[in-house]
């Protein structure tokens, strides 16, 4: 399992946009992302969809994009880890860490599950449940459900696989929701009842 940087490290990466305006847009998001230097702009590279550039949570789209353009996929595995304050979230692609961050609602979370789908990218939503937070995860996983998006609930109690957090995290500090949102995305398939 690699992160972003390090796979666009082996694999470069050629993207373009339609709109020249865009451009600065799209070097200030590789900035955000830690990946300016990873990636070619050009007029021949793989064209970043507008959906991409005027989704709400671009980084987050932006970042799952390009480690899709990168594994060749259309699947993204989003993990969950309610918190009381904060909900770690992690995508994961093929063998790819797209992204880790912490999100600050339940709204915003449905709202990156929506943008990725937009951009045509298929997401399966892991939640973490256990204790106090269980209730919370299966409203979630219910609300997620509702708007058609492929939904499984993960005991975090199973999800305790050891990540090694080696490139990922030498970027920033990596949160211990964001870690648990990677494990619950690693955690292998098994769907518990909702």
């Amino acid at each position: 399992m690699r992160d972003l940087a390090s796979r666009l490290g082996q694999k470069r990466l050629s993207v373009s946009v339609k709109d020249p305006r865009r451009l600065r847009l799209v070097y200030d998001l590789l900035r955000e992302l830690g990946l300016a230097g990873t990636i070619d702009v050009s007029e021949s590279g793989i064209e970043i969809p507008c959906e991409v550039l005027n989704s709400t949570n671009r980084a987050i789209v932006f970042a799952c994009w390009l480690a899709l353009q990168v594994e060749n996929c259309t699947e993204a595995y989003v993990g969950l880890d309610l918190g009381s304050k904060n909900i770690g979230l992690a995508l994961v692609t093929g063998g790819t860490v797209a992204y880790t961050g912490l999100l600050s609602s339940l709204r915003t979370v449905l709202s990156v599950v929506k943008e990725l789908s937009k951009v045509g990218i298929k997401p399966l939503v892991k939640i973490g449940a256990s204790g106090q937070l269980s209730v919370l995860a299966s409203e979630v996983a219910s609300e997620l459900t509702r708007h058609g998006f492929q939904v499984e609930l993960v005991s975090e109690d199973e999800a305790r696989i050891q990540v090694i957090l080696g490139d990922f995290s030498k970027l920033r500090k990596v949160s211990p929701h964001e870690i648990d949102a990677l494990k619950i995305a690693l955690k292998p398939s098994r769907k518990l009842s909702l």
